[in-house]
């Protein structure tokens, strides 16, 4: 994992804290603005990009408060998409596109993953 400035730690430790504190729901982009005292919602923007491109956070697109805080000593987390499909192909597993391998099942999407009963 890349290091990560002051001020992405202070964002860092605030969806940490707030997640704690609301039972794992991850706060909105204006609460973390507010929480942070910053003037605008870019910077939050910003700072979620970064650490998400750092591999600290991980994000669903288009969902608001998706917001996952990543293990760095999780093998899931450090897996590519592709690994993880590989490994369930070679479980036995039909996986078609669609698929996001990091959604749990029962979340909002649409993938088509069947297993394949011998």
């Amino acid at each position: 994992m890349i290091a990560i400035t002051k001020r992405q730690r202070a964002l860092l430790d605030f969806i940490r804290k707030f997640m704690a504190e609301n039972d794992g729901l991850a706060p909105s982009v204006m609460e973390m603005t507010r929480g942070l005292d910053l003037s605008s919602t870019s910077n939050v923007h910003n700072m979620l990009t970064r650490l998400e491109q750092r591999g600290v956070i991980r994000r669903l697109k288009f969902h608001a408060r998706a917001i996952q805080i990543v293990d760095p000593n999780d093998p899931v987390a450090r897996a590519s998409d592709r690994d993880l499909v590989a490994e369930l192909t070679q479980r036995g597993w039909t996986v078609t596109p669609p698929f996001n391998p990091r959604v749990p099942h029962g979340g909002n999407h649409t993938s088509q993953v069947q297993h394949d009963h011998g």
